[in-house]
Order: structure tokens, then C-alpha cells, then sequence
């Protein structure tokens, strides 16, 4: 067994625990927090005192006061290891073995505390120097900058509205977007689903539209609003009740604007626009003279959507 070492001096830094214990662990971290030193778990533990050649170089790689594991001595006796900066090796036999209990971990701490020796003095207070004033701008009051939002890293909306031209129909969407920090998040992109009815050209007939969509997002915060732009493009899978036209799946170019008003986590806004439909036929679409003519989507369709989602401030 070594002999009892000089107390080591602590200065601030870290105290390296080399045992994976969490009640020692804590209680080391409360014993030496006033000091301002910081406690640090090793990944591999060590387990013997021999396990000194270990400690010193960790001591080193972590810039430590102090490497502190539960041991086996020479003997095979349980005890506490302590290895200072300066390298050298204190043992001192215990009872107990881990897992401690929460009062054999403050017992421990303590001695570890005393081994650690006196805090050192208060720097002296230092030479003030009368500051150079320099003009700058006023800043903008807490109250404004608290009030506008960062846009959410990541969004999952649900979009409940109608589209309104050619007719009204209910529309009902499920949409995720994910900002990009590169670019401050003032760009996303996501993808979305949505269904409800559509109509088709010439006869008015409603249709069933299922849509698939991709979107990319340009967005800023104005105030409490985030204001946003969302442009893409979407796969519409359309088809008629009453089987007089075959399915089929159309492409359409989307525009949209909103304004979303963010409540913590929470997103509540409304976004209008529409889709162009570039392979719509101009003239009528339908049956004709006992001729199936393919289903097709208006060219022009607009839509307003009212949005509620739940945002994540990061990944």
C-alpha cells in the first residue's frame, strides 16, 4: 500500500471518477461543486490499485486535480484510491464495496474532499480601468425580440379548409416539413398528403383526389407571424364514383402563402393558393356520345386551408 501523499491542491477543473458508480458519483459532485471543479466519469473503469499506471495518464489527458476509484489493494482488501496531478497514489482501506448507499458515497466524498487539501485563496480583486464609451444603436426592447418567433426546425401540420374554385369542396391534408439550419431555417422542404373532392372540366363532375405532394418552403418571422411560401409540385391520384372514366394520376404545379401564429410548440395559421394542372385539356371533358373520354382535373384550381400543427424548436 502507498504511503499517504501530500494533499492535493484543488484550482478549478475536473476530478476524474474512475468507477461507474452513480451514487459516488453524485456525492462526489456535490462535495466539490463549491470549489468549481467539475466531476468526470471514465468510460473503462478502473478496479485495482495497480491501475495507478491508468490513472496518471488520465490525470493528464483530462487536465484533472485528481483520478478517485474504488479498489482491490495488494492485499485484495477493499479500499478507496486517489491519484493526484502530481502522480502520486493514496489508498486508504474501506468497508464497503459498490453499489454505496447513498450515505457511504458522502462518507467517501468527504474523505475525497479532504484529500483534495484547502481551497486556494480569492484571486486579487483586479486593476479597474475606467471603461471608453463608445455610441452604438439602441437595442431592440426584450419585449419585441421574446415576441418573434423562430421558425420550428421541424413542423407536422394538419391542414382542414376548402378549395374554392372551380367549386367548393372540403379538402383535409396531413403534411411534415423540415427546416434547414444551414440556411437559418429560412428554407424547408416536406412532404404532404391530402384528399377530398375535385371536379372535372365540362360537366362539373365531382371526383375523388388523392394527392401526394413535395414542397419547398421559404419562411421569416415578421413580429408573431411566421410568414411563409410554399412551392412544389403534386401527384394527384383522381377517380369517379360512378365508373365512367377510368383512374388516373395527373401532376400539378402548387403555389401557396400563409401566416402561422406560433403558441409555444403549437402552430395555428392560413395558407390560400392553388394548383395548375399543365395536361388539362381547354375544352370539355367527360362522356360524349357514348365515347369514354379519360377523367382530367380543371387547369386552374384554388384552395384555402386552415392549419394547425406541432412544432420542434431542434433535432
Amino acid at each position: 500500500m502507498c504511503a499517504l501523499a501530500p494533499a492535493a491542491r484543488a484550482d478549478g477543473g475536473r476530478l476524474v471518477v474512475g468507477s461507474h458508480d452513480p451514487a459516488l458519483t453524485s456525492a462526489l459532485s456535490v462535495a466539490v461543486s463549491p470549489r468549481g471543479l467539475s466531476v468526470v466519469e471514465l468510460p473503462e473503469p478502473l478496479a485495482r490499485a495497480a491501475d495507478v499506471a491508468d490513472a496518471r495518464r488520465e490525470a493528464v489527458v483530462q487536465d484533472a486535480v485528481a483520478v478517485v476509484w474504488l479498489c482491490d489493494d495488494d492485499a485484495r482488501a477493499h479500499a478507496l484510491c486517489f491519484c493526484d496531478k502530481a502522480g502520486h497514489l493514496t489508498v486508504r482501506p474501506i468497508a464497503v464495496t459498490s453499489p454505496l448507499a447513498a450515505s457511504d458515497a458522502a462518507a467517501l466524498a468527504l474523505s475525497v474532499k479532504m484529500m483534495l487539501g484547502p481551497p486556494p485563496p480569492p484571486p486579487a480583486p483586479p486593476v479597474v480601468v475606467a471603461p471608453v464609451v463608445v455610441a452604438s444603436p439602441p437595442l431592440a426592447p426584450r419585449a419585441e425580440i421574446e415576441a418573434r418567433p423562430a421558425p420550428p426546425a421541424f413542423a407536422v401540420e394538419i391542414g382542414v379548409g376548402e378549395l374554392v374554385a372551380p367549386r367548393t369542396a372540403p379538402r383535409f391534408g396531413l403534411a411534415g416539413v423540415l427546416a434547414l439550419d444551414a440556411l437559418d431555417r429560412a428554407l424547408g422542404v416536406g412532404l404532404g398528403m391530402s384528399a377530398g373532392p375535385s371536379f372535372v372540366g365540362g360537366d362539373g363532375r365531382a371526383l375523388d383526389d388523392v394527392t401526394l405532394s413535395f414542397v419547398a418552403r421559404g419562411q421569416r418571422a415578421v413580429g408573431p407571424l411566421v410568414l411563409q411560401l410554399d412551392l412544389g409540385s403534386s401527384a394527384h391520384l383522381i377517380s369517379a364514383d360512378d365508373g365512367a372514366a377510368e383512374r388516373r394520376t395527373q401532376i400539378s404545379l402548387d403555389a401557396r402563402v400563409g401566416a402561422v401564429w406560433m403558441i409555444g410548440r403549437y402552430l395555428v395559421g392560413l395558407r390560400a393558393g392553388g394548383f395548375y394542372v399543365p395536361s388539362a385539356p381547354t375544352g370539355a371533358i367527360g362522356v360524349a356520345a357514348d365515347a369514354i373520354i379519360p377523367l382530367s382535373l380543371r387547369r386552374w384550381n384554388a384552395e384555402a386551408l386552415l392549419t394547425f400543427g406541432l412544432s420542434f424548436p431542434s433535432l
